[in-house]
This record gives C-alpha cells, structure tokens and sequence, in this order.
C-alpha cells in the first residue's frame, strides 16, 4: 500500500517560521533538508540574524551573502567580530561588497582589533544604501564614520567603541575630525561610547532625542562629559557610567543629580575602587537629590557583607523612597517584599 504525502505542510507557514527561530544552531540544517516547503522557511531563519561566527565561517558567509541576492535580502542583522585578528584590506573590501547586498539590513555590528580601530575605517558602510536602526562600530570616530552617520535618518541606537580623532595625519593629507550636522540622526534615542571625550559627546547628543546613555569618565576630565548629557531634548532618563578611576561615589552622584535629577535608571561602575560599608552610606544623602530614580546599580571591585548591604539598601529607599531594585558591588538584586528589603541569594 502506496503512502500519499501532503503536498503542502499542515501547519501554516507563521507557525513553522516560529518553529525555524526557536531551533538551535545545529539543528536548522535538518529542518531546511527536510522537504521544499520546509527548507524555504528554515533559509530565511538561518540568515535573518547572522550572529557572532568563527572567522572561516563568517568569510565565507560574506562570500555568499556578496553574490547571493536572494539570501542577502532575507539579513536582517549581522554580527562581526574581529577583534582577535588584524584584518587585509581584501577582507574589508569582500565585507563591503557583502553590505552592498544587504537592502533589508536593520542591525549592523563590526568590531575590529585595537591596532585596526586606530585607523579609518568608515569607508566600508559608505555609498551602499544602508538603512540602519541599530549600529554598533569599532571604526575611527572621524569625518567618514560622521559622514556616513549622516545618512542614517532611521537610526535609533548608536554604538561607538573606536578611538576618537587626535589629529593624525595620512602621508601629506590632514585629516579630517568628526562632525555631525544639527539635522542627522533625528530619530537617535540609545548612544553608547567606550572611549570619546565630551566634546564628541555634546555633538552627538545635542538637540537629539536620546534618553539613554553609556559612557566612560576619561582621565583627565573630570566630569565634563556629564555636561553634555544635559543637551539632549529626551532628556536622558538611563545612565551607565563606566570609569577606570577611583573616583569618588559621592561626588559622583551629586554631579549627575544637579545635571540629571530626573534619571530613573543608573549603573556606576567602578572597577578599580574598593567601595565599602562606610562609602555606601555616604552616598545616602546625595540620592534625596533624585526625585524620580527608581534602579541603581553601583559596582566596585570589592564589597562588603550581605547584612550591609541590606543596612545600604534600607538607607538608600528612606533618602529615594521612588529606589524599586538596587544591586550593591556585591551583585545580589535587593527589591522591596512586605515593606522589607530582600535579595535572592539562590
């Protein structure tokens, strides 16, 4: 007796394209070899979001996204890492041409070694006709990388992790630092920066609509940077701030609640301090300056005992009664149970 297959899969084609997204890694080669009907959906899960891949893999992926149009256009976010290599030009170029194709590109991420974030870079994303939402690069900050940034009118999250213009030259020709016009990136609400200094900084959130921010606290600037969180129309109601200094938490605190007593969300890492039990309540006072902070996160390099922590905790909440989670350096997420500051320590 002969066994009559369907010619088309019962299930409708959103429930197997949910099917396709939840499969691991290894196992979406099987679902696209089952049948036809089976391998178009499993094709477009495996290339709408290309992930962080060895770089043999990734090369050869760029080959076939470069002259494969129909694939290209199923990307919707891609993911490079090359930060453990020093790449040739003909791998740049090849991830330029591999862009090109990309029309429905939404998510681009393209980090490059410390040696290659030196260098300017920005010409790879140039004249291709990418419309991104959000862009994460370890290219030079420099007028290309602006240039280019410029055409992003769709734009909502902006991730700079290269080092900032200082005035170099390329043989004879100066170069040219980055600038960006008062009309770009009119749709910016998310910028994070590993290593620029406030005057980019003021650049890029000035007039824009960015309501949460990452930053590092440089050596030398004290807090100049804190000043720029002010010119932006969002207004910044996320901070993260990152600092390789010993710098003082106290201060701290009172320098971005004069700029920003608004914020509802901040992380204050510190990495080198050593914030104690005798630090921590210090910073008490200068948490009644927020009206509306409702998670803090401040994180050093050592901490005290969990019982501190919760003497911390109670302190904080009585000065910033609007405090809901707090998570102290020693990591655990204290939140508020029956009128009583808890954490879960499982």
């Amino acid at each position: 007796m002969s066994v009559h297959y369907p010619t088309r899969p019962i299930l409708p084609v959103e429930v197997l394209d949910c099917i396709a997204q939840k499969l691991p890694p290894g196992n979406i080669l099987g679902f696209i070899r089952a049948n036809t009907h089976l391998h178009a959906v499993g094709v477009r899960a495996l290339y709408r979001d290309i992930p962080e891949l060895p770089a043999a893999r990734i090369v050869a992926c760029l080959k076939t996204l470069a002259t494969c149009p129909a694939y290209a256009i199923l990307v919707r976010s891609l993911f490079i890492n090359w930060t453990g290599c020093q790449v040739v030009g003909n791998l740049l170029r090849l991830l330029r041409r591999a862009l090109a194709q990309l029309r429905n590109l939404q998510e681009l991420t393209v980090d490059l070694c410390m040696a290659d974030s030196k260098l300017s870079g920005a010409w790879i994303y140039s004249s291709i006709g990418l419309c991104l939402r959000r862009f994460s690069t370890s290219a030079l900050c420099d007028a290309p990388l602006s240039r280019f940034l410029e055409t992003q009118h769709h734009l909502e999250e902006l991730t700079l992790r290269g080092s900032e213009y200082l005035g170099l030259y390329r043989g004879a020709q100066r170069m040219e630092p980055f600038a960006l016009s008062p009309f770009a990136l009119p749709r910016l609400h998310c910028f994070r920066t590993v290593s620029v200094r406030s005057p980019l900084l003021a650049q890029v959130l000035k007039d824009r609509p960015v309501v949460s921010v990452t930053l590092s606290l440089m050596p030398g600037d004290g807090f100049t940077s804190l000043d720029a969180l002010t010119l932006s129309c969002g207004p910044v109601e996320r901070l993260t701030i990152m600092s390789m200094d010993c710098i003082n938490p106290v201060d701290t605190l009172l320098e971005i609640a004069t700029r920003l007593p608004r914020l509802q969300m901040l992380h204050l890492v510190v990495l080198l301090a050593q914030f104690d039990h005798q630090i921590l309540s210090e910073c008490t006072c200068a948490l009644s300056h927020f009206s509306e902070l409702q998670h803090i996160t401040v994180v050093s390099g050592t901490g005290g005992a969990l019982s501190d922590e919760h003497d911390i905790a109670t302190c904080w909440h009585k000065c910033c009664p609007t405090l809901n989670t707090i998570i102290l350096p020693k990591g655990q997420v204290w939140y508020q149970q029956d009128n009583k500051w808890i954490c879960d320590t499982t």
